[in-house]
């Protein structure tokens, strides 16, 4: 399907399905109506992409990135055009913001997955910026030059996170809000070879709050050894944005793009990422409408828009530990696996939809798993309990040279099973398997901030990123990768 006819076809639909509103412009000012407006315009790119995928010699991979295009072009033909700039600022960079930055404010970061993409604030006097996302009730995933300071030798003066926060003009005087309220970290962790060295494969780390935030219940699952060829991006920059428009700092930004390269531990790719960003979610989105996390953003360079760490063997382990602590100060209600496969209710007592089992390529497990190798590790929290399982893909006849991502390029899901690791260990039926995956997805609802929970405030005036320190490799031999806990500007 042509991009440009598909993009045409989103507004034109964006447009239509807001004629009820007094206006467009109405619409995409209040908080409220941007509800509407990302709910049409997620569901113009869906229909968009359904489209691109019966279109015949269309390639999955294609259909994905013409979906988020158009979504991006739906929300921004539902803008009020430019912000007004703000006066001269020290803390603006030099050098104008590259004209072909894709990047699109979130308006409403309420909504999944933006609702887990967390602001942090740093510094004695909140001065400075990073970002993170939630991963867990209590568990917060980000780099390590976020958490640790390397030229001081120490833990970061990390002093609250903020999911979903955004700046709202119409207060008087305009003031950030806080929808699930925000948090004081208790405990930050990195690992022994990022502080050693710095270098960037290295750079991941977490931050460990004490309770949960009321009305998140499932997580982003985060997936290790996923290599995807187009990925998103979200966290909270300051520097060189695409708006100079108030409020533009204290706001969440989306990005997305080609992955250009792969290392071991990196990957780079052509969303663009800036200052503040460090440590912000990037995820992948597949032809079964699962959206996981591979990585944590972490920086630029001159040649690549944007680089971040990857979750890999190398740091499943440590990452998973942290993922799965359960909070300190909290006893979190849950459905534990049994009633989820007995039940498919969610916590809130409804009925989970379970999808078919060909939705999600799932195929009949064999007799005996020996000799196999998972393709990828998956953990995730849903409806209060923690999940890890392995995804299976199955074995081709000798001689068959088809890649299993062919499936994909159908617009299919690759073909798996699913053995699961915790909190039971078995390999699951199709039928289970199917139960599983949809709670999953359960993390996709639409949820509703606790209006008690709502926090507002006056943002810091000047507000600078942390980067990553030039701070000399440590003396000596490096330590194995291990974690290394402390408590904030410990």
């Amino acid at each position: 399907m042509d991009v440009r006819a598909s993009l045409a076809l989103a507004i034109m639909l964006s447009s239509s399905a807001h004629a009820g509103h007094a206006s467009l412009e109405t619409a995409s000012t209040s908080r409220s109506s941007a509800v509407d407006v990302e709910g049409t315009c997620e569901a113009v790119a869906d229909r968009i992409y359904n489209l691109c995928l019966a279109t015949p010699g269309s390639d999955a991979g294609a259909c994905l990135r013409e979906r988020d295009r158009a979504y991006d072009d739906c929300i921004e033909a539902a803008s009020d055009g430019p912000d007004e700039p703000d006066p001269p600022d020290d803390d603006v960079a030099d050098d104008p913001p590259d004209s072909s930055d894709e990047r699109v404010l979130v308006r409403n970061p309420a909504r999944t997955p933006f609702n887990t993409v967390a602001k942090v604030d740093l510094g004695t006097s909140n001065q400075f910026r990073g970002s993170a996302v939630l991963v867990a009730p209590c568990t917060l995933l980000t780099n390590g030059h976020v958490v640790y300071n390397r030229n001081e030798g120490r833990f970061s003066f990390v002093n609250r996170v903020h999911p979903a926060s955004y700046y709202d003009e119409s207060l008087s005087p305009p003031q950030s809000v806080d929808p699930y309220g925000s948090d004081v970290p208790i405990t930050l962790a990195t690992n022994t070879r990022y502080v050693d060295t710095g270098e960037q494969q290295y750079d991941y780390g977490a931050i460990f709050i004490s309770s949960g935030f009321a009305g998140i219940t499932t997580y982003m699952p985060v997936v290790f050894e996923e290599s995807p060829g187009f990925i998103n991006m979200a966290g909270y920059p300051t520097k060189d944005l695409p708006s100079d428009g108030p409020g533009a700092k204290q706001e969440q930004w989306r990005g997305f793009g080609d992955v250009n390269r792969y290392d071991d531990r990196v990957m780079y790719y052509e969303a663009t990422s800036t200052g503040g960003a460090s440590g912000g979610p990037v995820w992948s989105f597949d032809g079964s409408g699962q959206r996981r996390l591979v990585g944590v953003n972490r920086a630029h360079s001159a040649q690549y828009d944007g680089i971040g760490v990857r979750m890999v063997q190398q740091n499943q382990n440590l990452v998973t530990s942290w993922i799965a602590q359960p909070c300190s100060s909290a006893r979190l209600r849950r459905v534990d696996f049994p009633s989820l496969m007995r039940e498919r209710r969610s916590l809130s007592g409804e009925a989970i939809v379970v999808r078919e089992p060909e939705t999600f390529g799932l195929v009949r497990p064999p007799r005996s798993l020996e000799g196999l190798t998972p393709a990828r590790t998956v953990t995730q929290w849903i409806e209060g309990e923690f999940y890890k399982w392995e995804e299976f893909h199955p074995a081709r006849p000798r001689g068959d040279g088809r890649a299993a991502e062919g499936d994909q390029a159908q617009g299919r899901p690759q073909p798996r099973f699913i053995r699961l690791v915790e909190p039971e260990r078995r390999v699951l039926t199709r039928r289970e398997a199917a139960v599983l995956l949809s709670a999953s997805m359960l993390w996709l609802q639409e949820t509703t901030p606790p209006a008690s929970e709502r926090e507002v405030y006056t943002p810091p005036a000047r507000v600078r990123p942390v980067e990553p320190t030039d701070a000399p490799r440590r003396p000596g031999a490096l330590r194995p990768e291990a974690e290394i806990r402390g408590t904030p500007g410990d």
